[in-house]
């Protein structure tokens, strides 16, 4: 790689003698730092744009750095290393490109991991930034338990820096603008981890003072090929910190240690998710028009790059919306379950409709609203397989394993819709849901190991549905008639209450093979009945085994087990 020499200045040293590498050539990296903030930088605005180009274009040029600027350069090789994840893919045939790719990658990687311990206790804003990008691609890809720690690193070391209190004036434009973007990542991350891990919250809004990150105008473009092309993205960061402080309160009742054992705060938990709905709808219908996603019109391929960005940014936001509401409204709908568990109990023993305590007969109507919001938002998310140039898109980015994760969670909502009652007409709109979720996640499985893995689950369900619904049929077939007051009344809980889940709280899950509960498996939070065996056995199965990746697919995880999967999203 050849360079500027810098003028006589004692304290630039060469690259080489900070990281023990030498940077690929400036158009290489120009490419891979294009590649990085169109597949990432939109998604998780940890770097501020001005700011980094700057320092970016200096090293670059010339080959040297300050010691002082040996975390930039660490967080440089943590966006070269994204940069060579989310790079083109050839086709089916291994080219030296795609080889060169996963080196590149790899090594990068590997300077990283050695070395990013070494600026842990420099206060530095890079560590944070480096933390915050490594533990998300870890969740993304493979490796959860690493990200967990990883990215609490983050958040511990950015209290410790301040990040959570409003700095005023203390510090210049840039670095104050920096510093927003950062602490508002951290927090979304926080939220996000907390629902994945089902882990208490380690942010207390009480404790955070910070202004949302201003509308600053940014250059997306490295390659210097290309003419630069001006967006303002940080509005979608401001409205995704929006609805996830409107959810926080329910995430914290539901994953805390002290608010989920506390019966005073449990018993106001109906009237925070009532308030919750109400605010989320709202922060909906007041998104702008660019961030909000087109239910009816795909992307244009043609459409510039600002264009795409912001509709990854609305397709984010509406799956962030579609997955809360399903959080917020799953401690109601497992109330629900144990309820109707009851009922049938006492329906199987032939009781009298006296004999059935009356708090069991019918379904109040906030009952009925619970379930149709968590399958309305299922529903609502399986239909992203009507836009296959966005999903081709999304596939190209640091959102196709989030995209993955929700498929998976609104599949599970709809497979325990289709199980309730499997010849309802509710069941049957739900397995319209499950194929479209099947169809994309398919899709998606050359990105990313976890859309694979889940398509190998959801497939074993489609089989359970259908033995279910044969057997539904059949027995229907040749039952004789039962009580017809008990009739109805089962018929109108199984029209109302079908699919909702068994418990409240999802279990602390472990995320260690072989460690499974014994009498059912939680599959995101959702409890499978124990009965349910086929589906057992095929979860346990696949928990157990390692994902096998084609050695000529680089952007795919080397290692990654099924138990990341089905611990990840733990949200129903």
């Amino acid at each position: 790689m050849q360079h500027t020499q810098p003028l006589n200045h004692p304290c630039l040293v060469p690259v080489r003698d900070l990281i023990g590498l030498d940077l690929p050539d400036a158009q290489i990296c120009d490419v891979l730092v294009e590649t990085y903030f169109f597949a990432v930088h939109w998604f998780s605005l940890v770097i501020y744009e001005p700011k980094f180009r700057a320092q970016y274009q200096r090293i670059i040029t010339t080959g040297y750095a300050t010691r002082s600027e040996y975390g930039f350069l660490l967080l440089l090789l943590m966006v070269l290393a994204l940069g060579c994840w989310y790079g083109p893919i050839p086709g089916q045939n291994t080219s030296d490109g795609t080889a060169e790719l996963s080196r590149m990658h790899e090594m990068f990687l590997k300077k990283v991991r050695e070395q990013f311990m070494d600026i842990m206790d420099e206060d530095s804003l890079e560590y944070v930034q480096l933390c915050t990008l490594l533990g998300s691609f870890y969740l993304y890809h493979g490796r959860p338990r690493s990200s967990f720690s990883i990215l609490g690193a983050a958040t511990k070391s950015a209290q410790a820096m301040g990040l959570h209190r409003d700095s005023g004036s203390k510090f210049p434009e840039d670095i104050t603008e920096e510093r927003k973007r950062l602490w508002w990542t951290i927090y979304t991350w926080d939220r996000f981890a907390t629902i994945v891990y089902g882990r208490p919250l380690s942010i207390n809004d009480q404790d955070c003072n910070v202004l949302q990150p201003a509308e600053v105008i940014e250059n997306i473009h490295f390659d210097r090929t290309l003419a630069p092309e001006q967006i303002c993205l940080s509005i979608y960061q401001a409205q995704l910190n929006e609805v996830y402080k409107i959810a926080s309160p329910i995430i914290e009742n539901i994953y805390g240690i002290r608010t989920s054992t506390d019966l005073r705060i449990h018993s106001m938990l109906p009237g925070m998710i009532t308030q919750a709905t109400h605010q989320m709808r709202e922060w909906q219908n007041n998104l702008p028009s660019y961030l909000a996603l087109d239910k009816m019109s795909d992307i244009s391929p043609s459409c510039s790059t600002a264009e795409k960005m912001h509709k990854l940014q609305a397709l984010s936001l509406q799956l962030t919306y579609d997955n809360l509401m399903i959080i917020i409204h799953r401690p109601l709908l497992a109330d629900q379950r144990a309820s109707l568990t009851k009922f049938r109990e006492r329906a199987q023993g032939q009781a009298r409709p006296s004999e059935v305590p009356p708090e069991l007969h019918f379904p109040t109507s906030s009952e009925d609203a619970n379930f149709k919001e968590c399958l309305d938002s299922a529903l609502r998310v399986s239909r992203v397989q009507n836009k296959p140039e966005l999903m081709r898109l999304a596939a190209e980015t640091h959102l196709v394993a989030f995209l993955g994760m929700n498929l998976f969670t609104s599949s599970v909502v709809m497979s325990v819709c289709a199980l309730s009652d499997p010849l309802s007409d509710t069941a049957q709109e739900a397995k319209r849901g499950i194929t479209r979720t099947l169809l994309v996640q398919k899709s998606l499985s050359r990105r990313t190991s976890l859309s694979m893995q889940s398509s190998v689950i959801l497939e074993d369900i489609v089989q359970l549905i259908l033995e279910r619904e044969r057997e539904e049929m059949l027995r229907s077939a040749q039952s004789g008639l039962i009580h017809p007051q008990l009739d109805a009344l089962q018929q109108h809980h199984d029209q109302s209450l079908q699919g909702t889940p068994t418990s409240v709280y999802g279990s602390d899950m472990d995320t260690s093979p072989g460690s499974y509960p014994t009498q059912m498996v939680a599959v995101n939070g959702i409890n499978v009945d124990a009965g349910d065996q086929v589906l057992n056995n095929s979860l346990i199965s696949l928990q157990r085994s390692k994902s096998t990746t084609p050695p000529s697919s680089p952007s795919l995880p080397r290692t990654s087990k099924l138990s990341t999967l089905i611990t990840c999203n733990h949200v129903c």
